[in-house]
């Protein structure tokens, strides 16, 4: 299982995956609402084109150690194939959060 943060998140950036506590199903992070899971990462992949003073691709994968609970706070996102053409006009939605 992955998740998939911008690198925003990740700044100042360490490589070591073990530096990092990844927190889903959080919608409230000043209040612990009970539907809250903590998992560590075993890697992290960053965009290799990614530019830190410009922000292009702005996005990293991080794998978690281990699955995490499907819950109405937490789901799995579906991501096209590399030579998948999305229509002009397609309705797209982007989620994620800022360290």
């Amino acid at each position: 299982p992955f998740n998939i943060p911008t690198t925003f998140l990740f700044r100042p950036f360490s490589r070591n995956p073990a530096n990092y506590a990844i927190v889903v199903g959080d919608h409230n992070r000043n209040t612990n609402e009970g539907t809250e899971e903590q998992v560590g990462a075993t890697q992290i992949i960053s965009h290799p084109q990614y530019n830190n003073p410009r922000l292009s691709n702005d996005i990293a994968l991080i794998e978690l150690a281990q699955a995490v609970k499907l819950s109405k706070r937490v789901n799995p996102v579906c991501i096209p194939s590399h030579d998948t053409d999305v229509p002009t006009g397609s309705k797209c939605y982007i989620t994620g959060g800022q360290g």
